[in-house]
């Protein structure tokens, strides 16, 4: 687990001290060329209203040691070797996203997604005319290559998928 994280406890079963169960997810990845990307998608079977929630976090482990030509190998903003991305919405056409750099380890391994911030791009897109079918992007605030994105009209009312990618970029070393 990335340091600072502890399991909750269970508060349904009172007169216990029950852990709820840490969710993750692995993904081995082999021989992704420069420009491709892959993707993990999970169908809700009913719509999750997270409205009145503030932030959603998510931690992402790279491969330690990565050298030159491994998806987790970054050197500067300009010289990595992916991006992850992680979506949600009502489905692929209406959906928020938070794109970066992976990097290897634990080290700013965090995804913090804020609620507030990701809807007010809705407000900045539709003053400035941007059509809704392209993915609008802006940098999120203090994190340098950290980008929100708006595609179509999603909702936080009715959120049907969640997905998470990694996207091997066609950036050159040098």
């Amino acid at each position: 687990s990335p340091g600072g994280v502890f399991q909750e406890r269970d508060k349904t079963q009172t007169d216990q001290n029950v852990l709820k169960n840490e969710q993750s997810l692995q993904l081995i990845i082999n021989n992704l060329k420069k420009g491709d990307h892959r993707d993990v998608v999970k169908y809700l079977f009913r719509p999750l209203d997270i409205f009145n929630y503030r932030e959603l976090k998510l931690f992402v482990h790279g491969d330690a040691g990565s050298s030159q030509g491994s998806v987790s190998y970054y050197k500067s903003l300009q010289d990595h070797g992916s991006d992850i991305y992680f979506r949600f919405g009502t489905d692929t056409l209406n959906y928020y996203e938070y794109k970066r750099p992976l990097r290897a380890g634990w080290v700013n391994s965090n995804i913090s997604i804020n609620f507030a911030e990701l809807t007010g791009i809705k407000s900045i897109r539709d003053l400035d005319s941007i059509p809704t079918n392209d993915l609008f992007e802006v940098p999120v605030e203090g994190k340098e290559g950290h980008f929100y994105g708006i595609r179509g009209k999603p909702t936080l009312t009715k959120i049907t998928f969640l997905q998470f990618g990694i996207y091997n970029t066609p950036k050159k070393s040098g």
